[in-house]
């Protein structure tokens, strides 16, 4: 009867340090269920209204940068994503001021159904920055007004559900 009990208490006691080990880990197990709940984007076509090629492509690398760390949202390659995110900077001014020059961008972005490309949501933001290398400041007002006009996107989708 005692090899009995100690067994028993063996196999309680080897039971709660596996649960112990394991219940860490549930949260990852979670999030890897969650991340493939999120509804899959890409980045489609980018341009600019404005007389300046890099904007363009700022624009581009600021989607999917933003895309890629936004919640709610899983940034995918264009083939299999359910949604596709186009945009367009439609404004870009340049100020000097004093100490150097201040860049203010807007952008206008569309989210759409990757199949039939039915708008799903327009989205707008805008942005400025100041400092001296002119080139870097377009970057980051652009990417600041991406961020601004994806912030609702994951709601936006939710909502669409």
């Amino acid at each position: 009867m005692s090899g009995g009990r100690s067994l028993a208490a063996w196999l309680v006691w080897a039971m709660l340090v596996t649960l112990h080990s394991c219940a860490p880990m549930a949260p990852a197990f979670a999030d890897a269920h969650r991340v493939r709940d999120e509804p899959t984007v890409s980045v489609g076509p980018t341009g600019s209204a404005v007389r300046s090629r890099e904007a363009g492509r700022a624009l581009r690398d600021a989607l999917s940068e933003e895309l890629d760390v936004l919640g709610g949202v899983r940034l995918i390659r264009r083939g299999s994503a359910r949604y596709v995110v186009h945009g367009s900077v439609t404004r870009l001014e340049r100020h000097d001021v004093p100490g150097g020059v201040e860049v203010q961008a807007e952008v206008s972005l569309i989210l759409a159904d990757a199949s039939g490309g039915a708008v799903r949501a327009m989205l707008q933001g805008r942005a400025g920055a100041r400092g001296g290398n002119l080139r870097r400041l377009e970057e980051v007002a652009v990417q600041a007004a991406v961020r601004g006009a994806l912030r609702p996107l994951p709601d936006s989708i939710r909502a669409l559900r």
